[in-house]
């Protein structure tokens, strides 16, 4: 048991789920008076590293994703196109995942996508292959099934550069 477990322990009524602001003063009261600031540093291999502190930031080289990609398999469209009726678009196409789709997507299209593949540009949402209806190459996407920008992580959502 860690030092902040064994003064929240020693609480008296102490339930953190329901913690009285008054409670919340003395714990906090406690911990000033027992912790004290980490005056030295020590290399480990993560693996060693459960309930240790860093001794300083961790800052990330690159975004995590490196960008705008797919979260799931489905087809990706300009999602301005959504209405209150059912959207029917041309597949022209298949991005795969960490590849970028080297075609043209234009008005009225849209792309068949795996998960983790980046997303086509000018194209925002992915609808999952679940909910649409097929014939040919033309998918048909019923109302209300998804909003513009479902579907996509964002470059650096996960961890930003810096």
């Amino acid at each position: 048991m860690g030092l902040i477990d064994e003064i929240a322990a020693s609480l008296e009524g102490y339930d953190p789920k329901a913690l009285s602001a008054d409670g919340v003063g003395a714990f906090l009261r406690s911990l000033v008076d027992r912790v004290r600031p980490v005056s030295q540093a020590t290399s480990l291999p993560v693996s060693q590293c459960f309930g240790r502190v860093l001794a300083e930031d961790a800052v990330s080289p690159i975004d995590v994703p490196a960008h705008d990609n797919s979260a799931m398999d489905g087809f990706a469209f300009d999602g301005s196109l959504l209405s209150d009726s059912p959207l029917r678009l041309e597949a022209v196409g298949t991005a795969f995942a960490g590849k970028v789709w080297s075609g043209t997507c234009g008005p009225g299209q849209c792309v068949r996508i795996m998960t983790g593949a980046v997303m086509p540009a000018g194209l925002d949402t992915v609808v999952p292959q679940e909910f649409c209806s097929l014939e040919g190459e033309w998918v048909t996407i019923p109302a209300g099934c998804v909003r513009r920008t479902d579907n996509r992580r964002l470059m650096g959502e996960d961890i930003e550069k810096g």
